[in-house]
């Protein structure tokens, strides 16, 4: 049974720099539908002036998942083209190559997305805007996005290489949602129960180990082509590197 988080592979996709004006450490609690039951996740993202490492792992004790929920990667400003996956259970890593995904990426119709805002809330001690985001896929998905926690410009120098075929990112900027979502429920088609969930618990303004965006003393690489990444690996890759135009965007 393929396992993911919808949300926090969103909230890659979406945000990983988003925190990167301010350095810290943001928790995260969620929820995955797997096998018909609803399985805690959890997870945190470490943010740098110059990079960012997100962690998300799902709890497999009631042995409804696999032991395969754990996604570890780390991207880095100064290498904005590849991912680092760490699977710490194997003492392995693997480099994926966003270049490679982007040009083998067929170039099927992307999903395109309606959001309609809903008020205001309060999420994790931060204000936060809500707003209701349709798919044209079927997906429903209730976002609370922080103004407060703002990308860095250098951040946004390197999310613009991804901004201009992630439409997700530019139908929220064009509602002026332009933060980090702090809280995402996303629900199936037609489905009222939460297909996926991610909610800040807490930021907590702090120096970053620069350790954390190293592969760690002992570890051995892995193949890092698509045919051998772990489903979560492949789908994170997938969701970091969207179609993009052939020509350079411009500065």
């Amino acid at each position: 049974m393929k396992l993911s988080s919808p949300a926090a592979i969103a909230l890659l996709a979406l945000c990983g720099p988003c925190l990167a004006q301010t350095e810290g450490i943001a928790e995260f609690k969620g929820s995955t539908v797997a096998g018909g039951k609803t399985i805690p996740s959890s997870g945190k993202v470490y943010l740098a002036k110059n990079a960012y490492r997100m962690e998300w792992e799902i709890d497999v004790k009631n042995g409804a998942a696999p032991a395969s929920g754990r996604i570890v990667i780390v991207q880095k400003l100064s290498d904005p083209d590849h991912i680092l996956n760490i699977d710490d259970a194997r003492k392995i890593y693997s480099i994926t190559d966003l270049k490679e995904f982007r040009e083998a990426s067929p170039e099927e119709r992307r999903e395109t997305y309606t959001v309609r805002k809903t008020g205001h809330d309060t999420v994790g001690g931060y204000p936060c805007e809500k707003a209701l985001v349709i798919s044209s896929g079927g997906t429903r998905s209730e976002i609370c996005v922080c103004s407060e926690l703002y990308p860095s410009s250098a951040f946004l120098a390197l999310q613009s290489r991804r901004d201009r075929s992630n439409n997700l990112v530019r139908a929220l900027r064009a509602k002026g949602l332009d933060g980090l979502p702090i809280r995402f429920v996303m629900r199936n088609k037609g489905s009222v129960q939460p297909l996926s969930t991610m909610e800040l618990v807490r930021f907590e303004k702090k120096p970053v180990a620069p350790s954390l965006f190293e592969v760690p003393k002992g570890y051995t690489r892995a193949s890092d082509t698509p045919a051998t990444m772990a489903p979560e690996q492949k789908a994170t890759a997938k969701n970091a590197a969207p179609h993009v135009q052939k020509t350079p965007a411009k500065k």
